[in-house]
């Protein structure tokens, strides 16, 4: 079974950036945290305002 959880990101996030592509987390930016059956837990940042969204592994 998969669980999602999704927040706007903490003040203390705001400005800092975040992976190895220098993704800089914005006011409008939701933190997902998706966690599988399996025990692996996935986290990956979208910011509503642009559209963009970033995870270690890919940016789009």
């Amino acid at each position: 079974m998969r669980q999602r959880d999704e927040t706007f990101v903490r003040r203390e996030m705001i400005g800092r950036k975040v992976g190895p592509f220098g993704w800089v987390v914005t006011e409008d930016t939701i933190l997902y945290r998706v966690s599988n059956s399996n025990g692996t837990l996935h986290e990956f940042y979208h910011d509503v305002k642009a559209g963009l969204t970033y995870q270690d592994s890919a940016y789009w």
